[in-house]
């Protein structure tokens, strides 16, 4: 899984180099560039940069998001297709360029992932002692090794069911869960993958935008410690702690100046692709708990769980 962000703002101190990503490869009046562990990229730039594609919403936010593929051949091919029913630009950096239903610039191109070397974390319970003489680490900065998972809001109208068709249908996304009330939850293709890398979400009945983009931490602890560090630093928290039903993962949401929110989570559920994806008709689990209030949309009260097939490619 490969993600690369383009967005846009309004200031330019957004914390990100120390709060966010692990290093900072360039910073000037022009923007910033910063790089997670595992080869993904985040470039900052002015709202009034002429490079930057247009947003269907105003103000700062994600201006384009970038996927990766496993290679040229599967590029060219991605290209041949799209290139049917949209416009497809590609630039000299390799990088496929279009838009998907809702309006939301999107890329493609060769992924060039780097492994992270993460620590080892050690737990002890009951009869288990996973770190004997020693203490547990301090964790001083919030330091993500990837990006997991991107959410678009769009809105609940009929379109919203060719949006799912073209990210599922066309880009090979598998659905692990489809609420009819809150949205798609939909992972890429393969062993051991997350619950979901993108969610195209509904529930709040606003105008297509940027949602939140989410960040994966070594674990329960640098989630818990991410909040006094973030809000120390002028970000506020919006949703969390807590740890999400659909998902299972511990998470932390905050609000983020370069737009939407920023969720720093762990330990989500993984699938393969035997897994058949659950419908939710009505309601869906909110989270399994959760400190301090919820959204003023509301993860809904728990429901009986219903399960159905749905179509993927």
């Amino acid at each position: 899984f490969f993600f690369k962000q383009k967005t846009a703002y309004e200031i330019y101190q957004c914390d990100w180099s120390s709060d966010v990503c692990s290093s900072d490869l360039e910073a000037s009046a022009k923007g910033a560039t910063f790089r997670t562990p595992t080869n993904q990229f985040i470039h900052l730039r002015p709202m009034d940069d002429p490079s930057l594609p247009k947003s269907p919403e105003a103000g700062p936010t994600n201006r384009e998001t970038v996927w990766g593929v496993d290679s040229k051949a599967s590029l060219d091919a991605l290209a041949a297709d799209l290139a049917k029913d949209r416009e497809v630009k590609q630039t000299a950096d390799g990088v496929l360029h279009t838009r998907d239903e809702s309006g939301f610039a999107i890329g493609f191109a060769v992924a060039h992932a780097t492994p992270a070397t993460v620590p080892a974390k050690g737990y002890n319970w009951y009869q288990t002692a996973d770190r004997l003489n020693r203490r547990a680490p301090r964790h001083e900065a919030v330091r993500p090794i990837r990006i997991g998972h991107i959410v678009f809001l769009i809105r609940n109208d009929a379109n919203k069911d060719k949006a799912r068709a073209f990210y599922q249908q066309r880009l090979g996304f598998k659905s692990t869960d489809h609420s009819a009330r809150v949205g798609d939850f939909m992972r890429v293709g393969g062993d051991g993958v997350d619950h979901h890398s993108f969610l195209l979400m509904w529930v709040r009945q606003q105008p297509v935008k940027f949602d939140h983009v989410a960040f994966e931490v070594a674990g329960f602890d640098d989630v818990l410690a991410a909040g006094p560090f973030m809000e120390q630093r002028g970000w506020k928290g919006t949703w969390g702690p807590g740890r999400q039903s659909l998902g299972s993962h511990l998470f932390w949401h905050f609000d983020n100046p370069c737009g939407g929110e920023v969720e720093f989570f762990t330990d989500m559920d993984r699938f393969d692709d035997s897994w058949q994806s659950q419908f939710w008709p009505d309601q869906t689990p909110g989270a399994d708990w959760l400190l301090g209030d919820p959204p003023a949309y509301g993860p809904p009260d728990r429901s009986e769980e219903h399960t159905s097939e749905l179509q993927s490619h």
